[in-house]
């Protein structure tokens, strides 16, 4: 109960921390007015009363802190003795005293205040004649005055805060804040304080971290970046951490580590994940996971291995869900998140930046787990040829089957280089690993054997019919003399006679006989060259080549 002594009623209307804002009825003839304001301080047990300076009613509606430790804001209303009804707020200093900050809306005939946060109020009022409420918001600066940074703060000292609060500390960074010491903390909060991060925050330092929550109900708000190296956390937690809030709706780029302390909240409506291609990391956090349709969680697969959120607790799962693939190295499959006490929704979008087009990707829910399955379909792409397709097809299989992500595997290293290739680049290797331009070549160097055949056969007739007479002797020269001896022209009365005559009668040249010979050895030489052209469809490969040289002999 909160009961205040003397008081015939007492209520309570707002808590903060271990204090209790509210008011209370005096007994009659206890005094003047009504209704009093009160605070309450829990620790202490003691209350403290607030009256508007000739009030007969002064009614506190509500407490949030004022951004120092010990300094308090609440909305209020009162009376004054005319019977006009007041509204504004109630600023309590650290030693206890009271500023009065009262709200006018121009044309307003009645106001009341009703909540206030920060430099804030909202409330609503009434015009004369009307009964329809209208709502307005106000600012009051003076009111909130939390420890801020605007400009660029670098540290690079040892277990040290950047920004450091107290119990009830605020903190509002809206500038730039560098750390760099091992241990070293960009933003540090404490009980009941409130972090708001609207600039940027980095932490590069062993041990470090961008922001460390300490204390009962500290919240952080990050509408800015957060970005560490892999030496640091950019979100930490310590044991004494109890009933934290963690709000993101901006960029988290770094280690998430606050499993320690107790009934912790994470709300992700921004970008959380770590950016570069560097190692793999784990996230940690114990409590409550909630990514709105508006957040987007970044796990990478990387080299070997894979980003993952390991949550002690609940994960209420929405928005996207990006998987960077900085590898061509694939599995079938990944864990990407696991809630000890269960996952409920889904994500909403799936997007895999990196992974080849001729991979899909599909989510597989648990139940406590969420993890990526790959399928490989090489095979279905568009514009294969029966033979791309069977090579494809046989790679699908390796992988999808679970051959081929076994590094173990002969040839796994290999095939899974096949990876790596974009779906322009696909169907040209596959084309080159089904082994048709191996029959197209072996038709190649079928046709091309003509030539050393020739030139032998050439030589042979050469010493075997030299000096024979009629159209025996044609042969001795081969080539277009003995099909101009042979052909239709041997039976005309010009046709020659001898195998010289068909020389010079194939040749358009006088008749000179060949040199004498001599008896030993022989040297002979003969020119060929040509050009071949192969039509190609989807069973072989087309070719085209050109050849040419001398083949030379000696016997």
């Amino acid at each position: 109960t909160n009961n205040k002594p003397g008081a015939a009623s007492t209520t309570a209307y707002g808590v903060y921390g271990n204090m209790i804002a509210g008011g209370y009825f005096d007994v009659p003839g206890g005094g003047i007015g009504a209704e009093h304001g009160y605070l309450y301080n829990q620790t202490t047990g003691t209350w403290a009363t607030y009256d508007h300076p000739g009030a007969v009613v002064t009614h506190l509606e509500g407490i949030t802190g004022a951004g120092r430790s010990g300094e308090y804001n609440m909305v209020a209303d009162w009376v004054t003795v005319d019977g006009v009804v007041h509204a504004g707020v109630l600023h309590v200093d650290a030693l206890g005293i009271p500023t009065w900050y009262e709200i006018n809306i121009p044309g307003g005939s009645l106001v009341s205040s009703n909540s206030a946060y920060g430099d804030t109020v909202v409330g609503i009022y009434l015009t004369p004649g009307s009964t329809t409420p209208n709502g307005y918001v106000a600012t009051i600066a003076s009111i909130y005055n939390p420890i801020r940074n605007t400009g660029t703060l670098t540290s690079s000292a040892d277990n040290t805060a950047a920004l450091s609060g107290g119990i009830g500390d605020d903190i509002v960074n809206s500038g730039t804040v560098k750390v760099s010491g091992n241990g070293g903390v960009g933003m540090r909060g404490e009980t009941y304080g409130v972090l708001t991060n609207t600039g940027t925050v980095t932490s590069s330092g062993v041990a470090g971290a961008a922001v460390d929550l300490h204390g009962l109900y500290g919240t952080f708000l990050n509408y800015g970046t957060l970005q560490t190296t892999i030496e640091s956390d950019a979100v930490r937690s310590g044991l004494d951490a109890s009933g934290t809030v963690i709000v993101n709706m901006g960029i988290i780029d770094g280690r998430i580590a606050a499993t320690a302390g107790l009934d912790k909240r994470f709300e992700n409506s921004g970008w959380l994940g770590v950016s570069g291609n560097g190692p793999s990391i784990t996230h940690l956090f114990g409590g409550t996971f909630v990514q709105t349709s508006a957040g987007t969680l970044s796990l990478r697969v990387t080299p070997g291995s894979n980003d993952f959120f390991g949550i002690a607790g609940v994960a209420r799962l929405a928005g996207t869900l990006e998987v960077p693939f900085l590898t061509s190295t694939l599995s079938n499959s990944y864990t990407l998140l696991a809630a000890t006490e269960g996952t409920t929704g889904g994500f909403e979008t799936l997007t895999t930046p990196g992974l080849p087009t001729y991979v899909s990707a599909a989510l597989a829910y648990s139940g406590t787990s969420v993890a990526l399955n790959l399928t490989s379909q090489m095979a279905r792409q568009a514009g294969l040829t029966a033979n791309q397709s069977a090579v494809g097809g046989a790679v699908d299989l390796g992988f999808n089957s679970g051959i081929l992500p076994n590094a173990a595997t002969p040839g796994a290293a290999a095939l899974n280089s096949l990876y790596s290739l974009s779906g322009s680049q696909l169907p040209a290797v596959l084309k080159g690993l089904s082994g048709e331009a191996y029959a197209s070549e072996q038709s190649v160097l079928i046709g091309d054997g003509i030539y050393s055949r020739q030139a032998v056969m050439d030589r042979l007739r050469q010493g075997a019919y030299a000096g024979q007479a009629g159209a025996m002797g044609a042969l001795a020269y081969g080539g277009p003399a003995a099909l101009s001896y042979a052909g239709p022209e041997a039976a005309a009365q010009t046709a020659p006679t001898t195998a010289l005559g068909a020389l010079a009668y194939a040749t358009k040249a006088p008749a000179v006989a060949p040199a004498p010979t001599t008896g030993g050895t022989t040297i002979w030489a003969q020119g060929f060259g040509g050009w071949t052209n192969l039509d190609g469809n989807g069973n072989a490969s087309s070719v085209s080549e050109s050849i040419g040289g001398i083949i030379s002999g000696a016997d």
